[in-house]
């Protein structure tokens, strides 16, 4: 994909990814803040032009649904947050949000669980963003 996605952005492709395509008017019910029919179209042209939207005319309305995948915006968020915020390393990013506490205990307990298991599927393929 040409760009990444800003705040403004992922709000858009969330409301897109679940409830699949819509109409201009039938979005902005679903943003957290009201937004102006004409500055949330010039939004959906820009994401059309970023290549993660596409729209299809249906009688006089224009349907807008997500073209980049949920999963695909993750992973190229996820590095980008990762290269930002933990010099590259996961390892130092998760460890960064322990420091800061934006994880809990339990939290970090279900991240355990979650390396082992994974450290024992290591013989195996895992799924891509599982």
């Amino acid at each position: 994909m040409a760009s990444n996605l800003n705040p403004n952005d992922l709000e858009i492709m969330h409301v897109l990814w679940q409830h699949g395509p819509l109409k201009p008017a039938d979005i902005e019910q679903h943003l957290s803040t009201p937004t102006k029919n004409a500055a949330l179209r010039w939004q959906l042209r820009t994401l059309m032009e970023k290549g993660h939207v596409t729209r299809r005319k249906i009688g006089k309305a224009f349907f807008y649904q997500a073209a980049t995948s949920q999963g695909r915006a993750f992973e190229k968020f996820a590095r980008r947050l990762i290269n930002v915020f933990g010099g590259g390393s996961a390892v130092a990013f998760v460890g960064r949000m322990i420091d800061l506490e934006l994880m809990s205990p339990k939290d970090i307990e279900q991240l355990r669980n979650y390396a082992s298991e994974s450290g024992e599927d290591s013989g195996k393929t895992r799924k891509k963003g599982a």
